[in-house]
């Protein structure tokens, strides 16, 4: 338990804090509570990235990736909402374990329920034997029953530097 509130702590007027998403059709107030604990762990497990990356309290930079259909897709597109950065490749072992046992897809479900964006970045050079073109990332998706709002492509790496994540799956919220 912490003694003083973290810098990552939502302010008060977050939507997840907001008595409009504590009454929401369809979600109980365990179930906020859950997400709210769940996605401050998620903001507290990148914090060591995101340290060297941005500043805690700062904006978060600004990316401009490509989703699997070809279309941009902007931080700035998603200005105002709660926006979850899952860095994936398929080809882990530990981004395995969690999508093989539905771990993940049940936690993208819930966010989604909750108005939680979930971007999925995989940041796999084009030249990797791990890298997945647009179709087979799309095949896997589909396979997995995996249920992020955007599934993105980075081959060059660009965002995943700038946010400074190194592993996968890998998550800032």
């Amino acid at each position: 338990m912490f003694a003083s509130p973290s810098p990552l702590t939502p302010p008060l007027t977050s939507p997840l804090g907001s008595p409009a998403f504590r009454t929401s059709p369809g979600v109980s107030a365990g179930t906020a509570t859950r997400w709210r604990h769940s996605l401050a762990a998620l903001a507290l497990l990148g914090a060591t990235s995101l340290a060297q990356a941005v500043t805690p309290g700062s904006a978060a930079p600004a990316f401009s990736l490509t989703d699997l259909q070809g279309k941009p897709l902007t931080l700035e597109s998603l200005r105002g909402q709660w926006v979850v950065l899952e860095w994936t490749n398929p080809e882990c072992p530990f981004v395995r374990k969690h999508y093989d046992s539905g771990n993940m897809q049940a936690t993208q479900r819930a966010a989604a329920d909750l108005k939680v964006t979930w971007v999925q970045v995989n940041s796999t050079n084009a030249g990797h034997g791990e890298y997945y073109p647009p179709a087979k990332m799309q095949d896997w998706l589909s396979r997995m029953k995996a249920a992020p709002t955007h599934a993105t492509l980075d081959a060059s790496g660009t965002v995943g530097k700038t946010y400074g994540a190194k592993t996968t799956p890998h998550m800032y919220l």
